[in-house]
C-alpha cells in the first residue's frame, strides 16, 4: 500500500464527523461517479457491486443517489466497512446501500451485471482475473487508471484485457475510468 493510500484512509476514518469537510471532500466524486454511470451506462435495474468503498463509499453513495439503484460495496478493511456503515446511516441510505467485508479477487461477483473497482483496491490483475472469470457475459467492469506519476502508489491496470471504452477524469490520481466488457 501506498502512503497516499495510507493517508486518505485514515482521513476518510475521521471526516464523516465533520459534515463540512465531508460535503467538501466528496464533491469532486460526484463529477466522477456521474462520468462512471454514463460510461457503464447503470440503470436502477442493474446490480452494482462497489469494491474498496472504504471508510467514505462515495461511489456506491453517489451510484444510489443518482441512478436510484441498489449497490453492494466491500472493503477488505473491516474498520472501513464499520465506518462506511456509520456513513450510510448518517446519509439515511441503508436502504439503497449494503456494506460488506470483503475483496475483489475471491469475492462471489456472478450475481452482478455492473461492478465498479476503486483506484487503491489491488492487486488489479487478480480482480480483473476474477471478474472475467465469474460474471456473465456482457457484465460492465469499471477501473480507475491511476496516472503514471502514481505508478509506485497505485496497482497499475493488466494489460492482457481490452479496454472497451473510457471517460477521462479530472483527479489528481488519476486521469481515466475505463471499461472493460465481459
Amino acid at each position: 500500500m501506498g502512503i497516499i493510500q495510507n493517508i486518505t484512509g485514515k482521513l476518510e476514518k475521521k471526516i464523516i464527523n465533520y459534515p463540512f469537510l465531508f460535503k467538501t471532500y466528496s464533491y469532486p466524486y460526484k463529477y466522477i461517479v456521474s462520468n462512471e454511470i454514463k460510461l457503464g451506462k447503470i440503470t436502477p435495474e442493474d446490480k452494482v457491486l462497489n469494491i474498496g468503498c472504504g471508510a467514505i463509499p462515495f461511489s456506491a453513495i453517489y451510484i444510489a443517489r443518482l441512478v436510484g439503484g441498489e449497490v453492494e460495496a466491500i472493503d477488505y478493511d473491516g474498520s472501513a466497512c464499520i465506518q462506511a456503515q456509520k456513513c450510510i446511516a448518517k446519509l439515511n441510505l441503508t436502504d439503497k446501500i449494503n456494506i460488506k467485508k470483503g475483496n475483489g479477487i475471491n469475492y462471489e461477483v456472478n450475481d452482478f451485471n455492473v461492478i465498479l473497482v476503486a483506484l487503491q483496491a489491488e492487486p488489479k490483475d487478480k480482480i480483473l482475473d476474477n471478474l472475467y472469470n465469474n460474471t456473465e457475459p456482457g457484465t460492465h467492469l469499471i477501473f480507475r487508471k491511476p496516472r503514471k506519476q502514481f505508478k509506485g502508489q497505485y496497482d497499475q491496470l493488466p494489460t492482457k484485457y481490452k479496454i472497451d471504452d473510457y471517460v477521462k477524469q479530472p483527479m489528481i490520481t488519476f486521469n481515466k475510468s475505463v471499461l472493460y466488457i465481459n
